[in-house]
């Protein structure tokens, strides 16, 4: 495998992990209705669910950063 097929398998990896998770986010804000629905939830239990969400999401982003920074651009 060439070196030119490589990048591009790696680009088009990338690119399809980053819009599964950007898409798998963003059903979340979808669900939460359904969620308040059927489970029986407040305003602040809703609340208490995005708010874990985000902060899980912005707690898995360091490492990802630490990782990218140790194995640089390649």
């Amino acid at each position: 495998m060439s070196r030119f097929t490589s990048n591009k398998l790696t680009l088009s990896a990338c690119c399809s992990t980053h819009g599964l998770q950007d898409g798998l986010t963003s059903t979340v804000y979808v669900l939460l209705p359904i969620l308040a629905q059927n489970f029986g939830l407040g305003y602040a239990q809703i609340g208490l669910i995005r708010t874990v969400n985000s902060v899980a999401m912005w707690l898995l982003e360091i490492p990802a950063g630490i990782l990218s920074e140790q194995f640089g651009e390649r």
